[in-house]
């Protein structure tokens, strides 16, 4: 499981470094910036698709699943409660809340890595005209702004 990350990582960055499927270009107009460029056919896109959007969806998937099967439980758990004695209460409501906090602090941490590092590649291609119009304010906003602070929050991503 922790290996799998890595594997993923390398099996779609590294195909693009030896020039397969893209290749990464430098770009030098406002800054300086090294940036893969998906060859225009299929298989391009499709590792495009794969590299960015295929991980978000599973991990949004595996947050809402997670999330799911505690709501779950605990309206189980709710609607079957047998008498137990008062500490064993306790214990139960401090686990629960903690369960709810963390998939509160999953949620919230997801939609802001959404937030932060989605826009640029959907705007981009979809409003090309965004870059021609506003070349320092994409670059400066949209390419550098929004995804450090998406690595403030969550340094992991």
């Amino acid at each position: 499981m922790i290996v799998l990350p890595w594997v993923m990582g390398l099996g779609v960055t590294l195909p693009v470094y030896f020039g397969i499927g893209g290749a990464l270009i430098q770009t030098t107009v406002p800054f300086r910036a090294c940036t893969p460029a998906p060859r225009p056919d299929g298989y391009g896109i499709a590792w495009f698709t794969l590299g960015s959007y295929v991980p978000l969806a599973s991990i949004g998937l595996s947050y809402l699943s997670l999330c799911g099967r505690w709501i779950i439980k605990k309206v189980q758990k709710r609607q079957i409660s047998p008498m137990q004695n008062e500490q064993a209460e306790r214990r139960i409501a401090a686990v629960k809340a903690r369960q709810i906090r963390l998939a509160k602090m999953l949620i919230a941490s997801y939609l802001w890595h959404c937030m932060c590092f989605l826009p640029p590649p959907i705007l981009l291609p979809s409003f090309p005209w965004l870059l021609r119009r506003y070349p320092m304010l994409i670059q400066l906003w949209l390419l550098k702004t929004a995804p450090m602070w998406g690595y403030v929050a969550s340094p992991v991503s």
